[in-house]
């Protein structure tokens, strides 16, 4: 009975605060592309998620003005759900339930547990699944844990580890359990199904038996990408590990040695895998963006910690375990604090409802949109505009506000993911050749007039992409302020946009927003920041090249043309050399490059090597 009371506070207190800070729509990561993918049964990136996919458009049919709090709701539930299994793990393993409660209340408050159960992710799927098959292995429920390990390889690629050593246990047991895992593994055939009713996202489109193999394989993460197996890479992977380990553990850590004494062999194992094997695993640049970004991929290690920390906790007297209980509670608290979590962001639906705004014109009580008119659906007649975009904080909130609104459309057109693509575009996410001006939060083919823009964006949660996507909204911002004619206040959001900064691809970004503005020595001390933490940074010597010629520093900026023609594989200083050769004469030089850059497809490259032909060879 008194398990019961401490079941019903490990439903309530994670359901307060699950809902409490729930987020009021998508967000700005993979959210806006899996709850887009689930409400119109698509395919998202690989390895495609059916089951999720499946479960969502359930969940999102709760809600058809808004979709993403129906799975918004689904990730909270799942949280509870893998709270529960903790717990019951701990109870079969023989601990009071006293001592069980705390390791499962310290999970649905981690911070990787906290943010991915407020958001659409599948991240607290993986949670329960993991935890699911841990319990139905310690009950050796091998008929129903062999059909849940074939469904697991479909959730997520995290579980295919667990999975592979379950497989092995399951054999061991009876190989004929197998065709349970078959069965399980079988809502892949979701993937073509759906891939052949050419749903709007089609990632991969896995219709072949190669292009389905290739999707559940994630062969689309691999093509182009090398990162050696040298000793710098592998030592830099450790350290990042260990950063990792200790952020996210902490105090944790102290208590693992008492899992040695009790001779917790299989799930030590466990955590060895989950660990450095897995980092080597993933086997990513080491860099700070990619410690942030491969945060999450070791969430199994801290559900095996806590499962292991218990065997700690129960040696403290009982004098003692209460205030070791609070502390604990009160580090994973602070630490959702420092990463915002205990807010609901409204970054990304903040950003899409700007974009919409920016796109049409009102006229009358009836709204008319540039250049494309749809000819089918509740939008017969009404024109909409063609975004294009690329990268995942600008285009998966787009996409959400396409399938939810059919008021825009957005090209895509990556290797896997291609949306639009017939269709030519009227703005666009980034700037290129064909859309050199800014226009509010996009980019336009021609200088129109500076239109009103009411900024309301806000500010959301500590998070790669989510901070990505409001320094961006910050700069154009100051930038358009600037082209008003308001300096003063430019420079107070380009101060802000600089403070809230904490990865180079965002100072990157506040640095190219003081080049637009021509404030040529912010935008060097901020390329030097970048140049301090990582030395090869993609695109700062471009930057740092015009800034300094811009600024009348030749020689230094010579230096940088130089070192990052000799170090780095940047198009865009392919440009700055044959300009740089150009004026001084050194023609035949100066060609090569700009031929080059034709070759690469770089923007203005051919502009500039015919104006060359013209102006320098054919005179």
């Amino acid at each position: 009975m008194k398990n019961n009371y401490l079941r019903l506070l490990l439903i309530l207190i994670p359901l307060v605060i699950y809902l409490s800070f729930l987020s009021p729509s998508i967000g700005a990561g993979d959210s806006g592309e899996l709850v887009s993918s689930a409400y119109t049964l698509g395919i998202p990136h690989p390895p495609g998620y059916p089951f999720y996919m499946i479960l969502g458009r359930v969940f999102s049919l709760l809600f058809p003005s808004n979709p993403a709090i129906g799975m918004n709701l689904l990730s909270a539930l799942f949280a509870i759900g893998a709270v529960l299994l903790l717990f019951q793990i701990l109870l079969d393993k023989g601990f009071k339930g006293a001592i069980s409660f705390i390791p499962a209340l310290l999970l649905s408050l981690h911070p990787l547990l906290l943010k991915n159960a407020t958001i659409s992710e599948v991240y607290t799927l993986t949670a329960f699944f993991f935890l699911l098959e841990l319990l139905l292995l310690k009950r050796e429920r091998y008929q129903l844990l062999s059909f849940i390990v074939g469904l697991s390889f479909l959730i997520h690629p995290l579980l295919w580890i667990v999975g592979t050593y379950l497989l092995y246990r399951i054999i061991k047991k009876d190989y004929r359990y197998l065709l349970y895992s078959l069965i399980g593994f079988s809502i892949i055939l979701y993937l073509p199904i759906r891939s052949i009713a050419d749903p709007l996202i089609d990632w991969g489109n896995p219709e072949s038996p190669g292009r389905l193999l290739a999707h559940f394989l994630r062969l689309e993460y691999y093509r182009g990408v090398f990162v050696p197996f040298s000793l710098s890479v592998v030592s830099g992977e450790l350290l990042i590990y260990f950063k990792i380990l200790i952020r996210d553990a902490n105090f944790l850590l102290i208590l693992i040695p008492f899992a040695f004494i009790k001779e917790e062999r299989e799930y030590l194992l466990l955590l060895l895998i989950y660990s450095f094997p897995l980092a080597l695993l993933l086997h990513f640049e080491p860099g700070r963006l990619n410690l942030e970004a491969n945060r999450i991929f070791f969430l199994p290690q801290i559900i095996l910690i806590l499962i292991l920390s218990v065997n700690g906790l129960e040696r403290l007297n009982k004098k003692f375990l209460p205030i070791g209980a609070v502390f604990l509670i009160s580090v994973f608290c602070l630490q959702s604090y420092q990463e915002r979590l205990f807010i609901r962001s409204w970054t990304a639906p903040d950003y899409f409802s700007t974009v919409l705004e920016q796109t049409e014109d009102v006229v009358g009580d009836r709204h008319a949109y540039p250049l494309h008119r749809d000819t089918d659906g509740e939008n017969e007649g009404v024109y909409i505009p063609v975004i294009d975009s690329r990268g995942d904080a600008l285009t998966f909130p787009l996409l959400y506000a396409e399938v939810l609104t059919k008021r825009i459309r957005v090209r895509v057109n990556t290797p896997g993911l291609k949306i639009h693509i017939e269709e030519p575009p009227d703005y666009s996410t980034y700037w290129d050749e064909k859309f050199r001006f800014y226009d509010r939060v996009l980019f336009a083919k021609e200088k129109n007039g500076i239109k009103p823009w009411n900024f309301y964006i806000r500010q959301g949660r500590k998070d790669i992409l989510e901070d990505e996507l409001y320094i961006k909204a910050l700069t154009h911002y100051a930038i358009y302020l600037h082209n008003k004619g308001n300096i003063s206040s430019s420079l107070v959001i380009l101060k802000r946009a600089k403070r809230l900064a904490w990865l180079n691809q965002h100072l990157h970004t506040v640095a190219s927003a003081y080049i637009e503005i021509g404030k040529y020595e912010q935008s060097v001390d901020i390329l030097r920041t970048i140049q301090r933490e990582d030395s090869d940074y993609p695109g700062i010597y471009h930057l740092f090249y015009y800034s300094l010629t811009q600024m009348g520093e030749s020689e230094e900026a010579e230096g940088f043309l130089s070192y990052g023609l000799l170090t780095q594989d940047d198009e865009s200083l392919l440009n700055d050399a044959g300009a740089y050769y150009a004026e001084r004469g050194f023609i035949n030089v100066a060609f090569l490059f700009f031929l080059k850059g034709v070759t690469k497809g770089v923007p203005n490259a051919g502009a500039n090597l015919n104006k060359l032909i013209q102006e320098e060879i054919l005179k």
